[in-house]
């Protein structure tokens, strides 16, 4: 019986989305790496060490990883359509009172059904 290979060659938006997802894993080791860069620095003229420009360093570098691990995870959260594009999710509904009302075991069911949403 011959065996199923996978394609050769993926569709754009999956192989784009596979990237964003190696991007996402590879974001912690970045983050570390900036982190750590100011011991490599060497001081100015005396033997004391300048905190407040590795200071302002920091907190630069931890701004650009949140908004890089923002922008990645906001990519990644849209499905991707049949035809490679990608959608916004559809908005989650919540249950409402009268909701509650109609089940049949009543309020209790739905807050129990709104919990584990």
């Amino acid at each position: 019986m011959p065996q199923q290979r996978s394609p050769l060659f993926l569709r754009p938006a999956v192989y784009r989305r596979r990237r964003r997802r190696d991007a996402a894993r590879f974001l912690p080791f970045l983050g570390g790496f900036l982190f750590l860069l100011p011991i490599l620095w060497a001081p100015a003229q005396t033997f004391k060490r300048d905190t407040a420009p590795d200071g302002i360093y920091l907190l630069l570098a931890w701004a650009v990883i949140i908004l890089l691990a923002f922008l990645i995870s906001r990519s990644l959260s849209r499905p991707i359509k049949d035809d490679g594009e990608t959608v916004a999710p559809p908005a989650a509904k919540m249950p409402s009172v009268a909701d509650a009302r109609q089940t049949p075991a009543g309020p209790a069911k739905a807050e129990e059904a709104r919990d584990a949403l």
